[in-house]
């Protein structure tokens, strides 16, 4: 149960980023496993909703005229029943301070929720691409991971890996980039050529479970990063397909997610 409304927080937040960086610019990625996924599933279901729809229209005729006779008898009946409701609600107006009571108790559950939806790294375990284990351990180590998800069929993502591993050799030490090649389990010679070929010497991530597993699933589009603090904690903004601007886009990115943590801001050393 837990897990499944983790999933849910993570498609939400992850979702509303995706509007919010795509909807006024023009996206340049792939679409994750999950929405492929998805998107076959949905036209199963249309086609199945479309032959019940057939069978069902003409049972739904004989039923509404069945029921309109119904319908004017409890309509008459509901309009004096309206009517006792309406006199028995005007003398529970007078208790305003039960309602302000009640407003303040959702505002709170509403920002526990929203805190809740940005805890996405709190319990894992992964593999990585060298055959060692990533938790949040090491996630704690640093004050802020940028993390990568890209896929060795997305032609942006390769395009843009480049970029990725230069940002991240000129990134202090506190600051580490990670990436999870979504496609990655069982192509490990694929995946090693692209990252050898940009000189990419960071941490790759192929699959996992807990909260990671969580995350994968909720990336519908690759590439897709995001930053995640010491605590496992989403910050700043997700950011969604390749950035023509990388460096700049990238650096605003992650000090911002910085200043939301309460951490120094960086500065790219030259290489």
């Amino acid at each position: 149960m837990k897990l499944i409304r983790r999933r849910k927080n993570l498609a939400f937040v992850i979702g509303i980023m995706l509007v919010l960086s795509v909807g006024t610019a023009a996206f340049a990625g792939c679409k994750g496993k999950s929405q492929q996924d998805g998107e076959a599933g949905k036209r199963q279901e249309e086609n199945q909703q479309e032959e019940e729809t057939k069978g069902g229209e003409g049972g739904q005729e004989e039923e509404t005229e069945g029921g309109e006779g119904e319908q004017e008898e409890e309509t008459e009946d509901g309009e004096g029943e309206q009517e006792e409701e309406t006199k028995d609600g005007e003398d529970g107006q007078d208790l305003t301070d039960g309602n302000e009571a009640d407003v303040e108790e959702k505002d709170t559950e509403e920002k526990d929720t929203e805190d809740a939806s940005k805890e996405i790294l709190k319990s894992f375990q992964a593999a990585t691409l060298s055959g060692e284990t990533f938790t949040e351990e090491d996630l704690a180590k640093k004050d802020m991971t940028v993390i990568n998800f890209w896929a060795t069929s997305c032609g942006p993502c390769i395009s843009e890996m480049p970029d990725l591993a230069k940002f991240s050799r000129l990134l202090p030490e506190r600051v580490q980039v990670v990436t999870v090649c979504l496609d990655g389990s069982g192509s490990e010679e694929d995946v090693t050529e692209i990252l050898e070929e940009v000189n990419f010497d960071g941490i790759t991530l192929l699959s996992g479970d807990g909260d990671f597993e969580a995350l994968c699933y909720a990336v519908m589009y690759t590439p897709t990063t995001i930053f995640v603090d010491s605590d496992g904690n989403l910050a700043g903004d997700v950011i969604i397909g390749g950035k023509q601007e990388f460096q700049t886009v990238y650096t605003e990115a992650l000090n911002k997610a910085l200043r939301e943590s309460g951490k120094e801001e960086v500065e790219l050393d030259e290489e």
